[in-house]
C-alpha cells in the first residue's frame, strides 16, 4: 500500500495491459481513500473528481446514492463527522483487479490507530480509469 497515490516506479504502464489496468484501479482507489481522509472540502472534491465518474453509483451502509456529490456527502457525514473525532480510512490489502472490477480491504480507524470498523469494497472501473460503481461491505462476514 502507498500513502501517496501519485507515487509509482518507472513510467506509466500501458492502460490496456493487465498491469496498466491494475495501476489504474489502484490509482482510483487510493484517490478515493485520500478524499475520505481530507477534511478540506475543496481538496476532497478534487480528489473525488480524479477517482470517480460524475455519475458514480455508490452502494453504502446508508443506502444507494448517485453522483460524486452523494459520495462526498457520505464522506462528510460518516467519515469526517464521526463522534470520536479525527478518523481515517486505511487500505489494508492490495487492490485485486481481475479486469474492470476490483476489490480491496479497508479499515476505518481513530486518531490513535484503533480500528473502528473494517470491510471490503468492490468497485467497477471504466476504461478511462474512473470508478463508476462502488459497493461497500462493512463489517465481518460470519
Amino acid at each position: 500500500m502507498t500513502d501517496d497515490f501519485h507515487a509509482h516506479a518507472g513510467g506509466s504502464p500501458d492502460p490496456g495491459s493487465s498491469t496498466g489496468r491494475s495501476h489504474a484501479h489502484s490509482h482510483a482507489v487510493d484517490a478515493f481513500i485520500a478524499a475520505a481522509n481530507t477534511a478540506d472540502p475543496e481538496q476532497r472534491a478534487t480528489l473525488l473528481s480524479r477517482a470517480l465518474a460524475a455519475d458514480v453509483v455508490f452502494w453504502g451502509p446508508l443506502g444507494r446514492g448517485v453522483g460524486r456529490k452523494a459520495v462526498e456527502d457520505f464522506i462528510t457525514e460518516v467519515v469526517q463527522g464521526h463522534p470520536t473525532g479525527l478518523t481515517r480510512m486505511v487500505r489494508t490489502t492490495r487492490v485485486d483487479a481481475p479486469d474492470e472490477w476490483a476489490r480491496f480491504g479497508w479499515r476505518y480507524e481513530d486518531a490513535n490507530g484503533r480500528g473502528l470498523l473494517s470491510g471490503t469494497d468492490v468497485v467497477h472501473v471504466t476504461p478511462r480509469g474512473d470508478i463508476d460503481e462502488i459497493v461497500v461491505f462493512a463489517g465481518p462476514l460470519e
